[in-house]
């Protein structure tokens, strides 16, 4: 054997192993990043959760401000339009009341991508089976005024009243604009919102939160759009994953007391990996429980780009 052909050998001996692992790195990487992204984040709410949560005395206990991430699905918090249910501050069981009547406003305050498109096929496909007035309902786009969320802002703007100004609904499954310009009325209007349908009906759904984060990465750049938003209680330009988690449970908490200092309206939670539909259905009537479908939990599909004309 020649020298040539000896360092030949020598030389793949050392190459192809370099090369090989240079190729599995490169393939484990994203991989690789996912799972340390999931873990950091679930190392954070664990953190979180083992961490003081500072919760205002003048709220009684039942209403759970310091579970953040734990839907009170045992209780109704509210009164059904101020005739029946749950007369002054306290909780009563879904057993021990009739279901609610179809309300005059029905509005899901909780976050984007936690089941906003399955609520509104649930309460769309309901209205329609049923004849009831659920079928007047809207998900994120409310017809020729545009995006739901962006309408109110100019609603709010112009010192208009939000929902009818912006189609006058029943039924509101997502009323955030979660886009560039965003605007979240469930965050930034909450008055407003009240002041027009103080007899309304809030629905809060929770989901995983480390799970809820990856949505938002995944769903039309959502995380990002949070970040450059200004949305109040949100740090700016902040990517730390720990802001998102307390902003998170900051709305639950804004959410639960709003609610309780106005007996008026009527909460009802409910956990996302849960028979949503049988619980919905068991509280509210004119709901057909098997409406309820699981919708839009992929990453979206990207659009292709159109070429120019006149493009090579």
């Amino acid at each position: 054997m020649t020298n040539r052909s000896t360092n030949s050998i020598l030389l793949a001996a050392v190459c192809i192993p370099l090369a090989l692992n240079l190729y599995v790195g490169l393939v484990n990487s994203p991989i690789q990043k996912q799972q340390q992204k999931r873990s950091d984040n679930e190392y954070l709410l664990r953190a979180w959760n083992e961490s003081d949560v500072s919760v205002s005395t003048q709220y009684p206990e039942w209403l759970n401000l310091s579970k953040c991430f734990q839907a009170n699905t045992d209780i109704v918090v509210g009164s059904e339009f101020g005739r029946r249910f749950h007369r002054g501050k306290r909780r009563v069981s879904p057993d021990e009341i009739r279901k609610l009547s179809i309300p005059t406003r029905l509005l899901n305050v909780g976050m984007p991508k936690i089941g906003t498109s399955s609520l509104q096929a649930l309460f769309m496909n309901s209205g329609k089976k049923f004849g009831n007035s659920y079928w007047q309902s809207r998900h994120h786009h409310c017809g020729r005024v545009g995006y739901c969320g962006l309408c109110m802002r100019e609603a709010i703007e112009a010192g208009n009243p939000l929902m009818a100004s912006c189609g006058n609904f029943t039924v509101w499954t997502q009323i955030d604009y979660p886009g560039h310009d965003c605007y979240w009325p469930q965050v930034s209007a909450l008055k407003e919102l009240y002041s027009e349908a103080p007899d309304a009906v809030f629905l809060l759904p929770f989901r995983n939160v480390t799970a809820w984060m990856q949505s938002l990465r995944k769903w039309d750049r959502i995380y990002t759009n949070m970040v450059g938003c200004e949305l109040p209680r949100f740090p700016a330009n902040s990517w730390n994953p720990k802001h998102f988690i307390d902003f998170y449970c900051d709305h639950v908490q804004s959410i639960r007391k709003f609610v309780y200092d106005h007996p008026t309206l009527t909460l009802i939670e409910f956990e996302l990996n849960a028979d949503v539909g049988e619980h919905l259905s068991s509280i509210l009537e004119g709901i057909d429980a098997s409406e309820w479908k699981r919708l839009n939990y992929g990453p979206r599909p990207q659009r292709k780009r159109r070429r120019r004309e006149g493009a090579n």
